[in-house]
Protein backbone atom coordinates (compact mmCIF):
# COMPACT_ATOMS: atom_id res chain seq x y z
CA UNK A 1 0.00 0.00 0.00
CA UNK A 2 1.28 2.99 -1.14
CA UNK A 3 1.75 6.75 1.58
CA UNK A 4 -1.27 7.92 2.19
CA UNK A 5 -1.71 11.89 1.92
CA UNK A 6 -2.79 13.34 4.95
CA UNK A 7 -3.02 16.72 6.03
CA UNK A 8 -3.02 17.06 9.70
CA UNK A 9 -3.83 20.49 11.22
CA UNK A 10 -0.10 21.50 13.06
CA UNK A 11 -1.59 20.93 16.21
CA UNK A 12 -2.76 18.04 16.00
CA UNK A 13 -0.20 16.16 14.13
CA UNK A 14 2.64 17.44 17.34
CA UNK A 15 0.01 15.42 19.43
CA UNK A 16 -0.34 12.43 17.75
CA UNK A 17 3.37 12.26 17.10
CA UNK A 18 3.44 12.41 20.81
CA UNK A 19 1.68 9.70 21.54
CA UNK A 20 -1.37 11.53 22.74
CA UNK A 21 -5.35 11.88 22.20
CA UNK A 22 -7.33 14.60 20.47
CA UNK A 23 -10.88 15.82 21.79
CA UNK A 24 -13.13 16.47 19.03
CA UNK A 25 -16.59 18.65 19.00
CA UNK A 26 -19.17 16.39 19.96
CA UNK A 27 -21.47 14.63 17.41
CA UNK A 28 -24.73 14.02 18.95
CA UNK A 29 -26.14 14.59 22.58
CA UNK A 30 -28.14 11.44 23.61
CA UNK A 31 -27.02 7.83 22.65
CA UNK A 32 -30.11 6.01 25.12
CA UNK A 33 -31.97 4.96 22.20
CA UNK A 34 -29.12 3.56 20.15
CA UNK A 35 -27.64 1.19 23.18
CA UNK A 36 -31.86 0.67 23.63
CA UNK A 37 -31.95 -0.72 20.14
CA UNK A 38 -28.96 -2.72 20.61
CA UNK A 39 -30.10 -4.72 23.54
CA UNK A 40 -33.05 -5.40 21.71
CA UNK A 41 -31.12 -6.73 19.10
CA UNK A 42 -28.99 -8.96 21.29
CA UNK A 43 -32.45 -10.38 22.46
CA UNK A 44 -34.18 -11.09 19.07
CA UNK A 45 -30.76 -12.92 17.63
CA UNK A 46 -30.82 -15.00 21.21
CA UNK A 47 -34.82 -15.89 20.63
CA UNK A 48 -35.21 -19.56 18.99
CA UNK A 49 -38.15 -18.16 17.71
CA UNK A 50 -36.36 -15.70 15.68
CA UNK A 51 -34.15 -18.37 13.49
CA UNK A 52 -34.88 -18.22 10.73
CA UNK A 53 -35.66 -14.20 10.49
CA UNK A 54 -31.60 -13.64 11.80
CA UNK A 55 -31.02 -16.86 9.12
CA UNK A 56 -31.82 -14.24 6.57
CA UNK A 57 -30.74 -11.19 7.68
CA UNK A 58 -27.35 -12.91 7.85
CA UNK A 59 -27.31 -14.36 4.49
CA UNK A 60 -28.28 -10.80 2.88
CA UNK A 61 -25.31 -9.53 5.18
CA UNK A 62 -22.78 -12.11 3.79
CA UNK A 63 -24.16 -12.05 0.57
CA UNK A 64 -23.02 -7.76 0.56
CA UNK A 65 -19.83 -8.54 2.02
CA UNK A 66 -19.06 -10.62 -1.07
CA UNK A 67 -20.09 -8.01 -2.96
CA UNK A 68 -17.50 -5.59 -1.02
CA UNK A 69 -14.78 -7.99 -0.59
CA UNK A 70 -12.54 -6.36 -2.55
CA UNK A 71 -12.57 -3.44 -0.41
CA UNK A 72 -12.38 -5.27 2.47
CA UNK A 73 -15.95 -4.27 4.24
CA UNK A 74 -16.47 -7.53 5.62
CA UNK A 75 -19.88 -7.08 7.78
CA UNK A 76 -20.13 -8.93 10.87
CA UNK A 77 -23.20 -11.16 10.66
CA UNK A 78 -25.87 -11.08 13.46
CA UNK A 79 -25.05 -14.65 15.12
CA UNK A 80 -21.19 -13.56 15.36
CA UNK A 81 -22.23 -10.16 17.03
CA UNK A 82 -21.23 -12.35 20.44
CA UNK A 83 -17.58 -12.00 21.58
CA UNK A 84 -14.99 -14.29 23.91
CA UNK A 85 -11.38 -14.05 24.12
CA UNK A 86 -10.41 -16.10 26.73
CA UNK A 87 -12.21 -14.79 29.89
CA UNK A 88 -13.13 -11.21 28.17
CA UNK A 89 -16.90 -11.67 26.74
CA UNK A 90 -18.79 -8.78 24.71
CA UNK A 91 -21.43 -8.05 22.30
CA UNK A 92 -20.35 -6.29 19.42
CA UNK A 93 -22.09 -5.15 16.05
CA UNK A 94 -19.99 -2.97 13.49
CA UNK A 95 -21.84 -0.65 10.57
CA UNK A 96 -20.45 0.38 6.63
CA UNK A 97 -22.00 3.12 5.03
CA UNK A 98 -24.90 1.67 3.22
CA UNK A 99 -25.68 -1.61 5.21
CA UNK A 100 -29.43 -0.86 5.37
CA UNK A 101 -29.75 0.19 1.89
CA UNK A 102 -28.40 -3.25 0.40
CA UNK A 103 -29.50 -5.58 2.74
CA UNK A 104 -33.58 -3.98 2.80
CA UNK A 105 -32.85 -4.63 -0.93
CA UNK A 106 -32.54 -8.61 -0.30
CA UNK A 107 -34.61 -9.41 2.52
CA UNK A 108 -36.98 -7.90 5.42
CA UNK A 109 -35.56 -6.51 8.44
CA UNK A 110 -37.60 -5.48 11.74
CA UNK A 111 -38.42 -1.84 12.61
CA UNK A 112 -35.98 -2.18 15.44
CA UNK A 113 -33.21 -2.85 13.50
CA UNK A 114 -33.84 -0.45 11.08
CA UNK A 115 -33.85 2.13 13.51
CA UNK A 116 -30.90 1.19 14.86
CA UNK A 117 -29.08 1.03 11.55
CA UNK A 118 -30.47 4.13 10.81
CA UNK A 119 -28.91 5.70 13.83
CA UNK A 120 -25.54 4.15 13.25
CA UNK A 121 -25.33 5.68 9.50
CA UNK A 122 -26.03 9.41 10.78
CA UNK A 123 -23.50 8.92 13.57
CA UNK A 124 -21.00 7.16 10.93
CA UNK A 125 -21.54 9.91 8.19
CA UNK A 126 -21.09 12.56 10.76
CA UNK A 127 -17.65 10.76 12.41
CA UNK A 128 -16.79 10.81 8.94
CA UNK A 129 -17.23 14.44 8.12
CA UNK A 130 -15.82 15.42 11.78
CA UNK A 131 -12.47 13.20 11.11
CA UNK A 132 -11.69 14.38 7.00
CA UNK A 133 -11.93 18.06 8.86
CA UNK A 134 -9.51 16.93 11.71
CA UNK A 135 -7.12 14.77 9.89
CA UNK A 136 -7.56 15.84 6.08
CA UNK A 137 -9.44 14.28 3.55
CA UNK A 138 -6.94 12.32 1.97
CA UNK A 139 -6.86 9.38 4.37
CA UNK A 140 -9.91 8.35 2.71
CA UNK A 141 -8.76 7.78 -0.22
CA UNK A 142 -6.31 4.74 1.02
CA UNK A 143 -8.97 3.84 4.19
CA UNK A 144 -12.05 2.48 5.11
CA UNK A 145 -14.21 3.71 7.61
CA UNK A 146 -16.86 1.64 10.29
CA UNK A 147 -18.59 2.18 13.25
CA UNK A 148 -19.10 -0.21 16.33
CA UNK A 149 -21.33 -0.44 19.23
CA UNK A 150 -20.03 -3.13 22.02
CA UNK A 151 -22.07 -4.02 24.89
CA UNK A 152 -19.86 -5.00 28.45
CA UNK A 153 -21.10 -7.05 31.16
CA UNK A 154 -18.78 -7.62 33.90
CA UNK A 155 -17.80 -11.80 34.33
CA UNK A 156 -16.05 -11.08 37.76
CA UNK A 157 -13.26 -13.68 36.43
CA UNK A 158 -11.18 -11.14 34.60
CA UNK A 159 -9.35 -8.10 36.07
CA UNK A 160 -10.87 -5.80 33.20
CA UNK A 161 -13.39 -5.61 30.95
CA UNK A 162 -11.41 -5.11 28.35
CA UNK A 163 -7.26 -5.79 29.24
CA UNK A 164 -4.81 -2.91 27.60
CA UNK A 165 -4.71 -3.39 23.85
CA UNK A 166 -4.14 -1.48 20.55
CA UNK A 167 -6.61 -1.54 18.06
CA UNK A 168 -5.79 -2.21 14.43
CA UNK A 169 -6.62 0.68 12.77
CA UNK A 170 -5.35 3.93 11.47
CA UNK A 171 -7.30 5.71 14.07
CA UNK A 172 -9.76 5.40 16.34
CA UNK A 173 -12.77 7.24 17.58
CA UNK A 174 -14.23 6.90 21.37
CA UNK A 175 -17.21 8.37 20.36
CA UNK A 176 -19.34 7.92 23.38
CA UNK A 177 -19.91 5.48 26.40
CA UNK A 178 -22.87 4.66 29.04
CA UNK A 179 -21.62 3.14 32.37
CA UNK A 180 -23.05 2.85 35.32
CA UNK A 181 -21.28 4.13 37.87
CA UNK A 182 -17.98 6.21 36.28
CA UNK A 183 -16.54 5.93 33.01
CA UNK A 184 -14.69 3.01 32.70
CA UNK A 185 -12.35 3.27 29.51
CA UNK A 186 -8.84 3.64 30.58
CA UNK A 187 -6.32 5.61 27.54
CA UNK A 188 -2.68 6.06 28.27
CA UNK A 189 -0.89 9.01 28.86
CA UNK A 190 2.69 7.75 28.45
CA UNK A 191 3.68 4.16 26.85
CA UNK A 192 2.44 4.88 23.42
CA UNK A 193 4.01 2.08 21.33
CA UNK A 194 5.13 -0.11 23.97
CA UNK A 195 4.84 -3.95 23.78
CA UNK A 196 1.22 -4.87 24.69
CA UNK A 197 3.00 -7.08 27.28
CA UNK A 198 5.53 -4.54 29.13
CA UNK A 199 2.14 -2.12 29.62
CA UNK A 200 0.52 -5.10 31.42
CA UNK A 201 3.71 -5.49 33.33
CA UNK A 202 3.57 -2.00 34.09
CA UNK A 203 -0.06 -0.76 33.96
CA UNK A 204 -0.18 0.21 37.68
CA UNK A 205 2.54 2.37 37.04
CA UNK A 206 1.58 3.74 33.76
CA UNK A 207 -0.17 7.47 33.78
CA UNK A 208 -3.50 7.27 32.00
CA UNK A 209 -7.04 9.07 31.91
CA UNK A 210 -10.27 7.55 32.61
CA UNK A 211 -12.10 10.69 30.04
CA UNK A 212 -15.23 12.43 31.33
CA UNK A 213 -18.50 12.87 29.78
CA UNK A 214 -16.91 16.56 27.91
CA UNK A 215 -13.67 14.29 26.81
CA UNK A 216 -15.78 12.63 23.95
CA UNK A 217 -15.10 12.07 21.54
CA UNK A 218 -11.65 11.29 21.97
CA UNK A 219 -9.66 10.54 18.64
CA UNK A 220 -6.41 8.53 19.04
CA UNK A 221 -4.18 6.25 16.72
CA UNK A 222 -4.09 2.38 16.52
CA UNK A 223 -1.29 0.14 15.14
CA UNK A 224 -1.57 1.17 11.29
CA UNK A 225 -0.84 4.60 12.24
CA UNK A 226 2.46 4.02 12.71
CA UNK A 227 3.17 3.91 9.05
CA UNK A 228 1.87 7.51 9.12
CA UNK A 229 5.02 7.89 12.06
CA UNK A 230 2.81 8.34 14.90
CA UNK A 231 3.02 5.95 17.81
CA UNK A 232 -0.30 3.55 18.60
CA UNK A 233 -1.48 4.56 21.87
CA UNK A 234 -2.93 2.03 23.91
CA UNK A 235 -6.17 1.76 26.13
CA UNK A 236 -8.25 -0.44 28.20
CA UNK A 237 -11.86 -1.03 29.78
CA UNK A 238 -11.95 -1.56 33.65
CA UNK A 239 -13.47 -3.56 35.80
CA UNK A 240 -16.89 -2.20 36.91
CA UNK A 241 -17.08 -0.90 40.84
CA UNK A 242 -18.15 -3.55 43.17
CA UNK A 243 -21.48 -2.02 43.66
CA UNK A 244 -21.97 -2.52 40.05
CA UNK A 245 -20.40 -5.80 39.21
CA UNK A 246 -23.89 -6.89 37.25
CA UNK A 247 -24.42 -3.26 35.28
CA UNK A 248 -23.62 -3.45 32.11
CA UNK A 249 -21.35 -1.14 29.82
CA UNK A 250 -21.67 0.71 26.49
CA UNK A 251 -19.69 2.16 24.18
CA UNK A 252 -19.29 3.78 20.52
CA UNK A 253 -16.57 3.71 18.52
CA UNK A 254 -15.41 5.10 15.20
CA UNK A 255 -12.50 3.48 13.06
CA UNK A 256 -10.39 4.58 10.48
CA UNK A 257 -8.82 1.10 8.62
CA UNK A 258 -6.32 0.33 6.15
CA UNK A 259 -8.56 -0.99 2.96
CA UNK A 260 -8.00 -4.50 1.64
CA UNK A 261 -9.68 -7.66 3.05
CA UNK A 262 -6.48 -9.25 4.09
CA UNK A 263 -5.43 -6.26 6.33
CA UNK A 264 -9.16 -5.43 7.30
CA UNK A 265 -9.75 -9.35 8.01
CA UNK A 266 -7.18 -9.26 10.54
CA UNK A 267 -8.94 -8.73 14.29
CA UNK A 268 -9.84 -5.52 15.28
CA UNK A 269 -7.73 -5.87 18.97
CA UNK A 270 -4.12 -6.22 19.21
CA UNK A 271 -3.06 -7.64 22.55
CA UNK A 272 -6.02 -9.66 24.25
Amino acid sequence: MGPIDIDLLPDCNARLKAGQWISLAPIFEDYSKLYALFSELIAFVEEDNNLCEVAAIDDAIAKTTAERDSSGLALVQLQQMYQAVGPYQTHGHQYFSGTLGTVLSRTRVPEFLKDFWQILEAVKSACDARCADTLGGGIFRSANSMIKVWRYRDHGDAPYLAPPHYDRAFFSVLVNSLNPDGEQFRIGCEGAGLPIDEIGRNYANLASLNPRPEDLPLLFAGTHARTLGYPPVWHSVDRMPIQCECGTRYSLIYFVTPKGSAQFGEQHIHGL
